[in-house]
């Protein structure tokens, strides 16, 4: 994870969200820059079906700086553990995590990430 001084724990925020359908979940900051941290993905058994988890940046500067950050097979996998070193977004950049869970998998998908001043 990204090294934090002291009183910059104070800014980090960790949302969560659950489900046993598909994920899609959206991270924006919208009052202002943000660094995203990393997330932590958990399935209450290994997916069976090879389809990929992602998290894709969709930026608000436009379609020629969308990214893909990470990409994965669900195939076998029932944890992810992830970190960022210096990803730095604005507040019109938006974090996208998806995967489609055609097994109807329990999830539990924990994201991290700080305000910077």
């Amino acid at each position: 994870m990204a090294t934090l001084w002291k009183e910059d724990y104070k800014l980090v925020t960790t949302t969560r969200t659950t489900g046993a359908s598909a994920l899609s979940y959206n991270l924006s900051y919208t009052d202002g820059d943000y660094e995203l941290l990393g997330f932590e993905l958990h399935l209450n058994s290994a997916g069976a079906v090879a389809e990929n988890f992602s998290v894709d940046l969709d930026s608000g500067a436009g379609s020629v700086y969308d990214v893909n950050l990470y990409k994965v097979s669900m195939s076998g996998v029932s944890d992810i553990v992830y970190t960022y070193d210096n990803c730095f977004y604005g507040p019109d950049d938006v974090i996208k995590f998806t995967w489609a869970n055609a097994g109807g998998k329990t999830y539990g998908l924990t994201v991290r990430y700080r305000r910077t001043k």
